[in-house]
């Protein structure tokens, strides 16, 4: 750490005043074994990440059996090819990611909730919560490229917002008329 230290204080100029920042925690969120601070993250934890995590699927559940019902309903209709298949393929990715990002999270925050300031049970409740809010960020990331690999619409979509014109080839029918 000397090293680090040595090396910083060769590059910085003494005469210089530098703004230094940091994270400090108000005293209100400390008194009672941090009790105002534990209530916010079993509330945030709950409200915010729990609850949805597991509702979530639910959701998916019955948006995936609605979209194939309207799906039979218009191929029956129309005669239309089926392409419910790549939306219900891309709602299941969406619901499995967000699942897989919020519902740990959720659980380190009820874990901090319930350590408190004790520093054996809240270091490994922080580091599960900085891994999963990586797994949140890696699932970000690849939001993206897989909706646009996946869907028609979203790529017209990304097309659209980005001005970007694609080439539309036409082809020429020929009539013939009889008398």
């Amino acid at each position: 750490m000397s090293i680090i230290m040595t090396s910083c204080l060769q590059i910085l100029d003494v005469n210089q005043t530098y703004i230094t920042y940091s994270h400090s925690v108000r005293e209100i969120f400390k008194v009672n074994d941090a009790l105002l601070s534990r209530i916010y993250l079993f509330i945030d934890g709950l409200f915010s990440k729990i609850i949805p995590a597991v509702l979530f699927p639910i959701v998916t559940v019955i948006l995936v059996v609605d979209i194939q019902k309207f799906t039979e309903t218009r191929s029956r209709m129309f005669s239309e090819p089926n392409q419910s298949s790549v939306t219900t393929k891309l709602i299941i990715y969406m619901s499995i990611s967000f699942i897989f990002s919020e519902l740990p999270s959720g659980i380190f925050y009820l874990w901090e909730a319930y350590c408190g300031q004790d520093g054996n049970c809240r270091g490994p409740a922080s580091s599960g919560l900085y891994l999963s809010e990586l797994v949140s960020i890696i699932t970000t990331f690849a939001h993206f490229p897989i909706c646009f690999v996946m869907s028609h619409q979203y790529r017209d979509t990304v097309r659209a917002l980005f001005r970007i014109k694609t080439s539309v080839t036409v082809e020429q029918q020929q009539m013939s008329v009889t008398n």
